[in-house]
């Protein structure tokens, strides 16, 4: 037995081609290949389609009651006798009583907004009036919590008051003074804690000077050092000299 007539014995399966999927299979005859039949007439719609919506420019506003077209049986009647485009001068007229400024459609719309907005108007008026009379006739209007809120208020600035007498009794704000506002600190000038503040802090400053000194018990030798001992010297000798002058000057 052959390989092919192996496998067509072990693949019993047979599946059925529809007609489509026959005419999809199978080749295009060459006429068709060349002219392009079914391409032509889809073109042919298409141009059709667009023919026609280029004709039939006009779109009108279909309303949901045809009571309000307000047409005639004449202009009705000419309307379904053309069918498609024709009788484009009836539809005309139609369009220009539908649309005109005179006509019951535009009037049946606007009417109401109108008369809504006449009836809020009047209705304002009114309460103004009455609200003007209730005025005159009641004198003045009483407001719930004022008294209560005017007292409050005196409190509050009462305790300000307060306040700031004891700031000044404690950090000693004379009345001349004027505040300024540093980094969020008000600094009251002008303001001193004594007298004689400089003094005190030279003071402290000579004495750590002369702990640091002491501490320091270390002399190295300069230049700077030598010189100044010499100098010292100097002052020391001509200081002795002087005095020897003037004992030498008195017993003379």
């Amino acid at each position: 037995m052959t390989q092919k007539a192996k496998e067509k014995l072990e693949c019993t399966f047979r599946p059925s081609l529809n007609p489509v999927t026959h005419s999809m299979a199978q080749a295009s005859p060459l006429d068709e290949l060349v002219n392009n039949r079914r391409g032509q007439r889809v073109r042919e719609r298409v141009k059709a389609k667009v023919s026609d919506a280029q004709a039939c420019s006009h779109k009108p506003t279909l309303l949901a009651e045809a009571a309000l077209l307000h047409t005639n049986a004449e202009g009705g009647a000419a309307s379904q006798d053309g069918g498609g485009c024709a009788g484009s001068g009836e539809r005309g007229s139609a369009a220009a009583d539908l649309y005109g400024p005179g006509n019951r459609y535009r009037l049946s719309v606007r009417e109401p907004a109108r008369m809504t907005a006449e009836l809020r108007a009047r209705e304002r008026e009114q309460e103004e009036r009455t609200n003007s009379a209730i005025l005159r006739a009641e004198g003045p209007v009483l407001v719930r919590g004022l008294g209560r809120h005017l007292e409050l208020k005196d409190v509050a600035q009462q305790r300000e008051r307060e306040r700031r007498e004891r700031e000044a009794q404690a950090f000693g704000v004379r009345p001349g003074a004027v505040r300024r506002s540093v980094l969020g600190e008000t600094i009251v000038e002008p303001f001193s804690l004594s007298s004689d503040n400089k003094g005190w802090w030279q003071e402290r400053r000579m004495r750590h000077e002369a702990e640091r000194a002491a501490q320091c018990t270390f002399k190295p030798w300069t230049v700077e050092a030598e010189r100044g001992r010499a100098l010292s010297r100097l002052l020391d000798w001509s200081s002795v000299l002087r005095g020897n002058l003037q004992e030498v000057a008195r017993g003379d």
